[in-house]
């Protein structure tokens, strides 16, 4: 299980950002010396947009792109520090996501009722699209009550796709 440092401001830590591929598509990571602070997938090409989005969310921060390669096998195989801004509200339904092995799934609503809100699945389903970094807390594992795939910000195909390289068929 990955471990969740969180904090409500962005500190003032240099970023790196590394970019690869692998079975799971482009992707690009960014890091602090403390962990991981995001990690998207590459849409259209575009790994601008990541320097854009941490310039954002992690202002005054030293953005750097580093000549390596990001290896995807490793970064899914592995146990990562990861360094996450949002809400007190929001860490909660992540570190909700993060108990959900692979190969299986849960719906908005076990998620809010696990976090002692049952009324707010639509509150985890904000809380779940605002997941910085994408399969390692895996908000692709969250489905609607009805066990369709709800929504995913890179597209309902990669959604399904994520699941059934994890053996689930929706």
């Amino acid at each position: 299980m990955h471990t969740l440092i969180w904090q409500k401001e962005p500190a003032i830590q240099p970023i790196e950002i590394l970019r690869g591929g692998g079975v799971l598509g482009e992707m690009w990571l960014a890091s602090t010396p403390i962990g991981i602070c995001q990690l998207e997938f590459i849409m259209e090409n575009n790994t601008h947009a990541a320097e854009n989005y941490l310039k954002k969310y992690w202002p005054s921060c030293p953005i750097t792109f580093s000549k390596n390669t990001l290896d995807t096998q490793a970064l899914l195989t592995k146990t990562h520090a990861l360094h996450v801004r949002g809400t007190d509200f929001q860490q909660k339904v992540w570190r909700e996501l993060i108990k959900i092995p692979q190969g299986k799934t849960k719906s908005y609503g076990d998620i809010a009722a696990a976090i002692n809100k049952p009324t707010a699945f639509r509150a985890v389903g904000g809380a779940v699209g605002r997941n910085p970094v994408a399969v390692l807390i895996p908000c692709h594992r969250v489905l609607a009550a009805n066990k369709q795939p709800g929504g995913f910000a890179w597209g309902i195909a990669l959604k399904k796709s994520l699941l059934k390289t994890e053996g689930v068929l929706i």
